[in-house]
Order: structure tokens, then sequence, then C-alpha cells
């Protein structure tokens, strides 16, 4: 700073004052001129004009074209022009978004004339969801299509902004080229060029006046809808704000029989003919769905048709494919239920009544299927569940017609009282031994809840509590429809796993060969799993509650918890729990594949497979561990660095711990100690069950489970019986007085070697005479063995029958001693 120099800044801030105030002067010299000064009139257009100078950021005129690049930039300038003109997925759009619009008008004329028949003050909830489902899609339909009209006139819009700068650009280059004089082809080509500039303004317009016209017809049935779902919307909450009060006379009160009754005639007259028409003119709009539709069950009832034969051939001789070929031994039903399920694909937005046609014709392949699947006890209970679902699906139609279907409502509940109190009475459980008893106990458990449910509806009902005894009553009977339809998917879903896993491509997999009951356990637990999931869904849909469970657990998903000046989300939390959960269960599958179908194909070392499971199960818990913390929110940058504190603190307070995890990583990556090796470590002997991260596990000969630390496997001696092979040396030393038969001595203690059964032919037995003493002879019998695990009874083994030899050839000798 020595060097700075502050005169220049002193100056400066000396002079500012005399700058200003000169400035100041200059802006106030207009104000001191006298008023004779400014001109008359003439200013006054100038001051007019004035605004206009922004006119000069205008973008200028595009240069004319030179005459000597006419004739190539013309041919680049048509090209350009029929690309702006031949845009097909433009005309596509006009002639789709017609086809559409038209739908849409078929659709909410039949949406209207729903609602004509519906009085929205007392239908019932369900009703008015399913109006409510219906207009919303019609929105979304509507909202999608204007969309895209929009993205299509704001791209036209900028092919004529492109078009009106050629036409000025070729505009400029015919006048300045009739300056110059220019030939007569030259400007013959220029007039081409600028026809067809204009031909494809006046198509560009043309395009853009229809698709706009298009939109504004989407819009418009946009906001139709948008409008008359909030409608419905808001009578929905009505109903269920209102659902515990009375909104209909109780059938006591006269005035439901006097003014009810009147005019049921010619409502039921009109409501039937009005549904019935609407069927027929959505069927006659769609006829090609209803054809395809068609198609599809032919090809799947020949697909069935097809794998049934093949399964009876291939049944035969294998019992496990028995069980996959009865699933299918229906294939018209399967195939039909199935093509059922598909109609939501083929029909979008059709009316009620053709979903309570559909509904009813689906009980047919279920009563069929579910009556071969199911046990003997349940089936008279599937027989009146399905009744009672085609009266509840009758009831459907009359559901515009509050007297008709309130009768016919109580007339239901009153029946299914009886049914529920005849299953409680006849179905009796004798024994908790049979199997039989699980079934029965469910029964009288869903008898007792039904009947209960049913009970509070029909009492609700008879006081005038329409709404909740319509709600109560419709989904106890659509929930115990669904559970009978999702038990029989799950049950043809077994069967077409089991004979899946039984297929000769399948089977021969070592994963499925040597885990076939695990596998079938995990695939049938899932799709058990899935049909729970699936019935609350549906359950929770009929009853309403699903948006706004939805809505809460939404809220539920953004509280914060602070946790000091850490403040995750509960959302944060609960991604780290299952992002680690997955990490787990994928490490478990890994190592399972591993081990079953990838290990067995490959020649690899001896513990070479332990180690890499190891490591594959270490990583992957450390890249869940770390992706967990990603989600919680948890800045790496400062993870990082804490980490590296962390690890600075675990090498002083924790120096054995880290020894031992370090220790682990070399047996596993050198191997000097593998799993299944027969090692001795001090006096502990004993074969290695486990290597950990911490420590190894060994099960000693006495039958304990001594834990070691990894650093006592690197840092002392170990033994490693089995670390190049699995033999393993036993010598048994023979003292004999001096003066016997050293050759015949030799010979039994080998033919003894030789006939014990766990004694190795290679490397062969040895005899040795190790020491000549004056009073004795000292001998060693040296045999191989692989049986580890026996070595210690082999070697008593053949000192029993060293003694009884010599006892035998009247010797005395002293067989024994250990090494």
């Amino acid at each position: 700073m020595q060097g700075f120099s502050s005169r220049p800044f002193v100056f400066f801030f000396r002079l500012l004052p005399a700058l200003l105030l000169l400035l100041g002067l200059h802006a106030a010299v207009p104000a001191q001129t006298p008023p004779a000064a400014p001109k008359p009139a003439a200013p006054a257009p100038a001051a007019a004009a004035s605004p206009a100078a922004p006119a000069s950021t205008t973008p200028a005129a595009p240069p004319p074209v030179p005459v000597a690049d006419i004739a190539v930039q013309a041919e680049t300038t048509l090209l350009r022009v029929r690309q702006l003109t031949q845009r097909p997925a433009i005309d596509d759009l006009a002639a789709s978004a017609d086809d559409e619009l038209a739908a849409l008008t078929r659709g909410i004329a039949v949406a209207s004339a729903e609602m004509r028949r519906t009085a929205l003050q007392n239908a019932p909830t369900e009703t008015l969801r399913n109006l409510e489902q219906a207009w919303r899609e019609i929105e979304q339909r509507a909202a999608g299509l204007t969309r895209e009209l929009t993205r299509s006139v704001l791209q036209l819009e900028r092919d004529t902004t492109e078009l009106d700068k050629l036409e000025a650009q070729w505009r400029a280059t015919r006048t300045a080229a009739t300056t110059e004089n220019a030939p007569e082809p030259v400007l013959k080509r220029i007039e081409e060029v600028n026809t067809a500039v204009t031909k494809a303004q006046k198509r560009l317009n043309e395009h853009r006046t229809t698709l706009l016209a298009l939109q504004g017809r989407a819009a418009n049935a946009s906001a139709r809808a948008a409008q008359t779902r909030l409608v419905l919307n808001d009578a929905v909450e009505r109903a269920a704000a209102r659902l515990l009060y009375r909104d209909s006379p109780p059938l006591w009160s006269p005035a439901f029989w006097t003014s009810s009754i009147d005019s049921f005639s010619a409502e039921a007259d009109a409501n039937l003919a009005s549904q019935l028409s609407a069927l027929a003119v959505y069927v006659s709009a769609n006829q090609v769905s209803v054809a395809m539709h068609a198609l599809l069950f032919i090809a799947l009832a020949a697909a069935l048709m097809l794998a049934r034969r093949k399964l009876r051939v291939l049944a035969e001789g294998d019992d496990c494919l028995r069980g996959a070929a009865r699933i299918i031994d229906m294939p018209a039903a399967a195939a039909l239920l199935l093509a059922l399920l598909a109609s939501h694909w083929f029909y979008p937005r059709p009316p009620l009544s053709l979903w309570t046609a559909i509904s009813m014709l689906g009980t047919l392949p279920v009563l069929l299927l579910t009556r071969r699947l199911m046990e003997v006890p349940l089936r008279p209970t599937l027989y009146v569940l399905l009744g009672f679902y085609l009266a509840d699906r009758l009831r459907a139609f009359a559901g515009p017609l509050p007297v008709l279907a309130r009768v016919l409502f109580l007339a239901e509940g009153i029946l299914f009282i009886g049914f529920t109190i005849w299953i409680l009475r006849s179905v009796r459980p004798a024994s908790d031994e049979d199997e039989v008893y699980r079934g029965r106990r469910l029964m009288r458990t869903v008898g007792w809840f039904a009947g209960a449910l049913t009970a509070a509806a029909v009492a609700v009902n008879i006081n005038g509590q329409v709404r909740l005894a319509d709600l109560l009553g419709s989904t106890a009977l659509f929930s115990a429809y669904m559970a009978a339809v999702l038990y029989a998917l799950v049950r043809v879903g077994e069967g077409v796993a089991q004979g899946t896993l039984c297929l000769p491509l399948v089977s021969r997999l070592g994963l499925v060969r040597r885990n076939k009951p695990l596998v079938t356990g995990y695939l049938n637990r899932g799709l058990r799993l899935a049909a729970v999931a699936a019935w609350l869904w549906l359950v929770l849909q009929a009853l309403g509650l699903f948006r706004p469970l939805v809505g809460m657990a939404q809220q539920a998903w953004k509280v914060t918890l602070p946790i000091g000046s850490f403040t995750p989300e509960v959302s944060d939390i609960v991604l780290f729990i299952l992002i680690l959960w997955a990490a787990f269960k994928l490490s478990r599958l890994t190592r399972f594949v591993l081990e079953e179908e990838v290990y067995p194909k490959l020649h690899l070392q001896r513990g070479l497979p332990y180690a890499v499971s190891r490591v594959m199960h270490y990583l992957v818990l450390v890249v869940g561990f770390v992706l967990a913390l990603n989600a919680l929110g948890v800045d790496m940058t400062k993870f990082t660095i804490l980490a590296g504190a962390f690890t600075v603190g675990i090498g002083f307070g924790l120096q054995n711990i880290v020894n031992n995890f370090v220790s682990g990583l070399i047996v596993l990556f050198e191997r000097p100690i593998k799993v299944g090796d027969t090692v001795q470590i001090d006096d502990v002997v004993g074969q290695v069950r486990h290597i950990g991260i911490r420590a190894s596990v060994i099960a000693s000969t006495t039958g304990a489970e001594v834990i070691i630390p990894n650093g006592k496997l690197i840092a002392d001696k170990v033994t490693n019986w089995t670390l190049s092979g699995r033999l393993r040396q036993i010598t048994v030393p023979v003292t004999t007085p001096a003066g016997i038969d050293v050759q015949r001595l030799r010979g039994q203690l080998l033919d003894i070697a030789r006939s014990h059964d766990l004694v190795a032919e290679q490397p062969p037995p040895e005899a040795l005479f190790v020491r000549r003493g004056l009073d004795a002879f000292d001998f060693e019998l040296r045999v191989w063995t692989a049986a580890l695990d026996q070595w210690q009874e082999m070697r008593s083994e053949l000192i029993m029958a060293i003694d009884e030899a010599l006892r035998q050839a009247a010797s005395a000798p002293a067989a024994g001693g250990a090494e």
C-alpha cells in the first residue's frame, strides 16, 4: 500500500461539486427560456413524433440478395418454404383433433344426459363420484388437446414470421434487381420465389385459422367440463358432509309412500329407456373398439387352448405341471375374465350402463374359475355372494330413481342378513386340527363383520339416511366381490408361476432347481401382497377415502422434523429408511444369485466365491448408505469433512477395531484363510465357519465356536492345514524292544495303514525306522487323510490296530505316544 497515491481521488472529490452544479444548470436551461422563444406550431408534431423514436429499435428490413447469389439463394428459399408448408404433424393434428372433438362432443352429450337423469340433491355418493370421474376424464382430454393445438399454433406463428421475413427480403431483392437492370431470367426467378412465399403464407394462414377454431372448441369443452366437475365435486363434498343427516323421508312416513309412488312407473320407463339409448349410442360410435375387444378374447382363448393342450401332454409325466394344467383347464372362462379386465383400454368414458353390463358379465368367468379353485366349504358362500352382487348391479340401473333403489336395497339387505345368520349357524368348526378349520373360521369372522355392516345399512336406510346406507351396503358387496375376483386371479397366478417354474427352460436354472420351494413361496407371497394392496385400494376408492388419505399423506410427507440445525422432512426420513432396506434386500438377492447361478458355472479357487460375495455385500451397502444420505438431504461436502474428522478420531480411539476391519479385508482379498479351512491358532484347532467384518468364527474340535479377531489372523502365527490342499499327515510313533524283525514290523504297519478306510492312497503310507537304541527301536507310521475332521479318531484307531497286531505276534512293544 505504500505505492498507492491518493492525490487523484482527492482531486476528483474536490471537482465533483462543480460537475454536479454544471449538470444542474444545464438541466435548468429549458425552464429559464422565455415563453416567446419556442416555435409557435411546428414543434408540436415534432414533440408528438418523439414517442415514435423507439421505432428505430424495430428490426431493420433484411438486405436484398445480391444478384450474383440469387440463383443459389432462390433454391435454398424454395426448399425452406416447402419445409415450412409441409409439416405432416400439423396436418394430421387437424384431422385427429376434429375426430377427437367429435368424440368429446358425444361424451359430453352422454354425460350431460346422465346428469339430467340424476337428481344431485339425493343421488348416491357412488353415482356422483362416477359422474365426476367421467367429467374429469373429459376435461383432461380436452385440456391435452388444447395444449397440443396451442403448440401447433405457436409453431405456425413462428413459421409465418419467418415467411414474412423472406417475403420482405425477396421484395427488396426484386426492387434492387430491377434497379440494377438484372437479366430477365433472374427477375423471373425472383418472381417465382415471391409467388411461392405468398402461397405458403396463405396456406399457413388457413392452417392457423383451422387450428385456432379447433383450439377454441377444445378450450370451450375443457372449460365446460371443468365447471361441471366443480359442481359435481361440490355435490360430493356436500353429500359427504351430510352423510349422517337424514336426506329422505323414513319408510314409516306416509310422505314416502304417497308422493314417491305416483310418478314411479313413468320415471322407471323413462330411465330404463334413456340408459339403453345411451348404451346403444355409445356402442354404435365405438364399433371398432368392440371388434378389437372381441378379437382380443378370441386370441386369448386360442392361446390358452393351445397352452392347455401342451400342458396336458407335459403333465402326464410331471406332477409339477398338473396344478398349472388344472388352472387353465377352462380357457374360455379365463380368456373372458382377462378380456373383461382389459375393458378400460377399449372403452374410454363409457356410460354407467356399459360398466354395469361388463361387471355383470364378469361374474360368469369368476364363478367358473373360482369354483374349481376354491375349497368345497367355501363354494356356497361364493354362489350367494355372486348372486347378491348381480342384484346390486341391477340396482345400479335404478340409481336415478331413489324410490326403486331404496326399496331394492332394503330387500337386498334383509336377504343378506338372513344369509349371514345361516352361515354363522351352519359353519361350525369341530376341530382346530383339520385343514378346513382356518377357512371356516375366516368365513365366520367375515360373516359377523358383513352381517353387522349390512344390519347398520338397513337400519339407516329405514331411518331415511339413504346415502349412508347405500355407501355401506354397496361397499360391503363390492369389497366381497372383488375379494373373490382377486382370489381367483391369485390362484391363477400361482398356477401360472408354478407351471413356468416347471418348464424345462426355467427348471434347468440352478437358482430354480435347488431352491424351487423358496422361489415358489416368494412368488406366491408377492401375488398375495399385490392382491391385498389392490383390494385395499379398491375399497378405499369405493368409500371415497382414497383421495383424502392421499392428501393427508402428502401433507404429512412434507412435515419437517427439526433436529438441531438439520431440518429433514418426513419424506426424506422415509426415503432414507426405504433405501437402506432396499440395499439390504438387493445385497441378499445379489449374493443369492451369485451363489446359486454364477459360482457353480465357474471354476473358481476355494474361498474366492465367499470373498466376492462379501465384497459385493459391503459395496452394495456402502452405495445404498450414500444414496440414503443423499436422499436425506445431507450435504456430502460436510459429510466428507465429518467423515475425515471421524476417521482421525477412529485412528486414535478405535485402533483395534480399525485394525480388525482392515485385517478382515486383507483376509478376504489375499485369502490366506478361507471359509472351510482347518486351522490351528495357539491351542485352538477347528474349521473356519465365518469371516466377518471384525472377527471370524472357528468351530473347534471340542464343539465350541471360538470368535477370533481378524487382526490375530494376520499378526500371529496361524497353521492352515488346508491352505493348498485337503490332505493332512498323521504320524503314529511305535517303540519296540531291540532285536525285533524290522522288515516284518514294517510290513505289518503298512498293512494296518492300507486297511483303514480313511487313509489316502496317494501319497502312500510310510513306515520309517527313525532310531536304533541300545534296548529299543523307534519307528514312525506316516499316513495321509482327507478326513480333516476325523484325524484324531483315525490316529486312535491306528494305534489300537498296531497294538493288537503286535500283541498277536507275541511281542511286547509299547505303541503310542503323541507327536
